[in-house]
C-alpha cells in the first residue's frame, strides 16, 4: 500500500501450517502487517508465520473468539483491521479492490461474503461476514463461539462485493470448537436474540427442524431488523417451516421478511417454493421472476 498503517490482517490460528504461508503470500502487497494470536500450535504455524514477517503471540487461550478478535486489535497499528483464518482466502481480482474500500472516508465497515460453494449442504451464518472494520477502540467483539461486533456499536456498514472462499477441503479446526462454545454461550446468555439465532442453525444443520424453529422464534423476540443477522434469520426460519411442510405458516414469515427486507432476494426464492407447494402457481412463478 502507498499508506503505510493503513490496514492490518489479524487472525486467530491453530495448527495451520499447511495453509499460512501461502495465505499471507496472498496478502502481503494488501496490508501494511500481520497480528497472529497463536492458541498453542503443535506444528510449524508460528514459525512460519514469523518468517513471513507476522508479529506472532502465543495467546493463551480462553475459549472466546471474541476475546482473540479483541487481542489482536488491541495490538494492531493499522487504521483498518482485516479479519481472515488461514485457510480462507480471497481471489486476486477482489483484493484489487481492497485498496479503495479503506479510502472511503464515510464507511465504518465493510461486508464480505462467504463462497459456500465448496461445502456441504446446510445453513451458513450470516451470508455477509463484517471482516473489515477500522480500528477503534471502542469496537469490542462479543460472544465466545460466533463472535459479533454489536449493531449498536458500529454503523455505517457497507457491502464490500468481495467474497471469501476456503484453501482446504475439510471442515476448518474451529468448527466443532466453536460449537461447542455455543453451549456456553447460550447458558451465559440465555435472553439473547443473536445466540438463540446461531443455536437455531446449529440445530437445523443436525436435522432438528422442529428444535430450530423454536430457536429461530425466539430470537424474533426483540429483534431489531437493522442487525445485520436479521434478514437471514427470517430465511432459516421460513426455510425450517418448508421443510416441516408447515407451509401457511412459512408463507406468513416470508411475507413479514419480504415486507422488511424487500431486496434480500433468498426470501422471494423460498416464498416462491412455498407457492409452489400450495399450488399457487402463478403466484410462484412471479416471486422466481421477481
Amino acid at each position: 500500500m502507498a499508506a503505510k498503517n493503513r490496514g492490518s490482517l489479524c487472525m486467530v490460528t491453530y495448527n495451520d501450517a499447511q495453509y499460512i504461508s501461502d495465505c499471507l503470500h496472498a496478502l502481503k502487497e494488501y496490508v501494511d502487517e500481520v497480528i497472529i494470536a497463536d492458541i498453542g500450535s503443535s506444528d510449524q504455524t508460528v514459525e512460519l508465520a514469523g518468517s513471513a514477517g507476522a508479529d506472532v503471540y502465543q495467546y493463551d487461550w480462553g475459549k472466546s473468539f471474541s476475546e482473540a478478535r479483541n487481542f489482536c486489535m488491541d495490538r494492531a497499528c493499522g487504521r483498518w483491521v482485516l479479519f481472515l483464518q488461514a485457510d480462507e482466502s480471497i481471489s486476486a481480482e477482489h483484493l484489487k479492490n481492497l485498496r479503495s474500500l479503506l479510502k472511503n472516508p464515510n464507511v465504518e465497515g465493510y461486508l464480505f461474503y462467504y463462497d459456500n460453494s465448496t461445502h456441504a449442504q446446510g445453513i451458513f451464518s450470516p451470508n455477509s461476514r463484517l471482516r473489515l472494520i477500522r480500528n477503534r477502540k471502542e469496537y469490542r467483539y462479543r460472544y465466545r463461539a460466533f463472535e459479533l461486533l454489536p449493531d449498536e456499536q458500529i454503523a455505517s456498514i457497507q457491502n464490500a462485493n468481495i467474497a471469501i472462499g476456503r484453501r482446504g477441503g475439510g471442515p476448518s479446526w474451529d468448527a466443532d470448537m466453536r460449537i461447542r462454545l455455543l453451549d456456553t454461550d447460550i447458558a451465559e446468555h440465555p435472553m439473547d436474540p443473536y445466540i438463540h439465532y446461531m443455536y437455531g442453525i446449529r440445530l437445523f444443520n443436525e436435522g432438528k427442524f422442529a428444535e430450530s424453529i423454536d430457536c429461530f422464534k425466539k430470537a424474533r423476540h426483540g429483534l431489531n431488523t437493522d442487525y445485520v443477522y436479521a434478514p437471514h434469520l427470517y430465511k432459516c426460519l421460513g426455510w425450517a417451516l418448508l421443510y416441516l411442510q408447515r407451509y401457511q405458516e412459512a408463507r406468513e414469515i416470508l411475507d413479514q421478511g419480504i415486507g422488511s427486507f424487500a431486496l434480500y432476494t433468498d426470501l422471494l426464492v423460498l416464498r416462491g417454493e412455498v407457492y409452489n407447494q400450495l399450488g399457487m402457481y402463478k403466484e410462484s412463478i412471479r416471486d422466481l421472476k421477481q
